[in-house]
């Protein structure tokens, strides 16, 4: 590779870097589960139905740790593309960085 190709392209690769940090600040939840990526990805129409469905008492606190723990991948992989709640909330983050960057 010549030198000025390889500058070109640690150029094109910070540039990436700082847009993408320029948008992976703190992000409401329902910003990143679109309705369209629950439509496309889930048997939902929202971040909120599927919420709902997967408490059907109510979600609190008490159930962040469940996320973690893998209390809620059985439905996710049941109601959904994903196995897990860590591969749903990747490629939603994922898509959520991709259409958010302006390259």
């Amino acid at each position: 590779m010549s030198k000025d190709f390889e500058k070109n392209l640690s150029k094109i690769f910070k540039s990436i870097e700082g847009k993408v940090e320029a948008v992976t600040g703190e992000v409401a939840i329902t910003k990143v589960f679109t309705d369209q990526f629950m439509r496309q990805n889930t048997s939902f129409q929202s971040f909120e139905a599927f919420i709902n469905a997967a408490y059907p008492n109510g979600f609190s606190e008490t159930h962040l740790s469940g996320l973690q723990s893998g209390a809620l991948d059985v439905f996710i992989s049941q109601n959904s593309k994903f196995k897990s709640w860590g591969e749903l909330y990747t490629a939603a983050g994922e898509k959520y960085i991709l259409d958010n960057i302006k390259l």
